[in-house]
């Protein structure tokens, strides 16, 4: 969960029960249509590996190639 913020808007002053209800709208929808869902739990590096992994799971040869390539060139 997030923490507090010094000035929540409008959307981030529904309380936690709301928010609870929008994640899990947007985890249905990723699951009625095949989406992956990364979690941000964790450093940006394993965030980002987390992403790459599931990126080279689910596309063609033809983008892995262009990843690694910039994977090498970072």
């Amino acid at each position: 969960m997030r923490g507090e913020l010094k000035n929540p808007d409008t959307f981030e002053s529904r309380g936690q029960d709301f928010q609870k209800k929008v994640d899990d709208g947007y985890l249905e929808i990723a699951e009625a249509y095949g989406i992956p869902v990364i979690s941000a739990d964790g450093t940006i590096d394993e965030v980002h590996d987390m992403l790459i992994d599931n990126i080279e799971k689910n596309t063609s040869k033809n983008l892995l190639i262009f990843i690694d390539t910039f994977r090498h060139n970072e």
